[in-house]
């Protein structure tokens, strides 16, 4: 059994007023190496000087620097805001500079505070990675936050090495954003019209019908778990929420014994159902609520992990909603922009309540790797062995800092270029 290593933590003068901020950077510390925080062992001061005070002493700052707090919560100053929006990098976010201060940092990365209420949005009102602090580093498959993270650990061990607990694990998750050949039934119907009617094509018309009807929805789940069970790999299946939403797709009101047939057999296997929250849910808590509700009902079973669909996040709001409805592990967090990590790390840690100013029992995890973000222009157009280049150098990242490599890949994708880039991330890369 691993020895942990004791230390005990005094918070100091001004650095009181982020005490909620600064034990939660130390939860992420404790989750990942071999701490134990108590009232013993090595004591560890932080202070709001400029300077430590000595080698057990840590600054803290930059949390005055870069953060206000007040009835609303903690939130990024607009100064802070603003000088990240012309691309410059506060002092106190800089490990080259003299100003860097490491728990501030890695506040900011995990607790995802600068992401609150960025005016900047994507077309689906989402936080653009164009706005991201350090873009360009994220993109190259870096891990800011787990390089913080070493250096606070060897500098509570007394620059000694210390063990970890995390190992390096791969999270297979599948988003099952249809359960038929099409998303809504009127789909195929239009296709097959405008095939016939419009462009004139009744060969692809004809292969759009025989799709419909040939379509076998047990076939991509189980090709899935083929594919993780010969390599001793578990997947992770989430499945969407009754929705009427054209956003949404509505299989589990429309095919509901469908639906529970093919979730028992994915857990029969031994793999994990999960909930996929739909369009309108990310910040709605009635309807994520009601959503969940209605997938457990028609499942009979309980769902504690999963992904908002189409990533929609908002910081302040989703990690609440989730973990007040009994979520225990969410994989949102990702830019379909490039594979990486947008919370700065690779490991899995606690969210933070950016309004009441608290760690949540909710773990979160940045999805790596998605599917859809490589192929066809909506992001990214490049070829598999260009996106396999892509993914290397995070897969080397989850690997020096034992994190789990997350990866999306869909259900119901037969012949893409998305089925090939999975199945070569499998054998080529893990």
């Amino acid at each position: 059994m691993t020895e942990l290593k004791p230390y005990r933590l005094s918070i100091l003068g001004d650095a009181v007023r982020w005490r909620p901020e600064i034990e939660h950077v130390f939860g992420f510390l404790d989750d990942c190496y071999c701490f134990e925080r108590g009232d013993k062992g090595s004591h560890i001061e932080v202070g709001n000087g400029s300077e430590p005070v000595d080698a057990d002493s840590l600054s803290a700052h930059g949390f005055d620097a870069l953060f206000e707090a007040s009835n609303d919560g903690v939130r990024l100053k607009s100064s802070i805001e603003e000088k990240i929006g012309r691309g410059a990098v506060p002092s106190a976010l800089d490990p080259e500079a003299e100003g860097f201060d490491i728990l501030a940092s890695l506040f900011f990365w995990i607790s995802r505070v600068e992401e609150r209420n960025v005016r900047v949005r994507d077309r689906y009102d989402r936080f653009p990675s164009s706005a991201a602090f350090q873009r360009d580093c994220l993109a190259k498959g870096m891990a800011p936050a787990d390089q913080a993270l070493e250096k606070l650990a060897l500098t509570i061990a007394g620059q000694h090495p210390v063990e970890r607990r995390s190992r390096f694990k791969a999270i297979l998750t599948h988003d099952v954003d249809r359960l038929k050949a099409w998303h809504h039934p009127v789909n195929p119907v239009r296709q097959i019209a405008g095939e016939v009617l419009k462009r004139h094509n009744p060969r692809k018309a004809w292969h759009i019908a025989e799709e419909v009807i040939c379509f076998d929805p047990f076939a991509s789940f189980r090709q899935i778990m083929d594919w993780s069970e010969q390599r001793d790999l578990t997947s992770r299946f989430y499945f969407m929420g009754p929705s009427s939403l054209s956003q949404d797709s509505p299989y589990v009101m429309r095919y509901p014994e469908l639906t529970r047939r093919v979730a028992d057999e994915v857990r029969t296997r031994g793999h994990i159902v999960g909930f996929h929250p739909g369009f309108a849910s990310f910040n709605d808590a009635n309807e994520w609520g009601r959503q969940k509700t209605g997938l457990e009902q028609v499942l009979d079973h309980n769902v504690t992990e999963g992904r908002q669909h189409v990533l929609r996040y908002s910081a302040e709001i989703t990690p609440v909603v989730q973990s007040e409805n009994g979520f225990c592990h969410d994989y949102s967090l990702a830019y379909p922009e490039f594979p990486g990590f947008r919370s700065g790390t690779c490991r899995s840690h606690l969210a933070y309540d950016l309004v009441g100013r608290k760690t949540l029992p909710l773990r979160q995890t940045s999805t790596a790797i998605m599917d859809f973000g490589f192929f066809g222009g909506k992001y990214l157009d490049v070829s598999v062995d260009e996106a396999i280049e892509m993914i290397g150098p995070v897969v080397d990242t989850v690997r020096q800092y034992d994190g789990e490599l997350v990866v999306l890949y869909h259900t119901g994708l037969g012949n893409d270029p998305e089925t090939d880039l999975y199945y070569r991330i499998i054998d080529e890369l893990l």
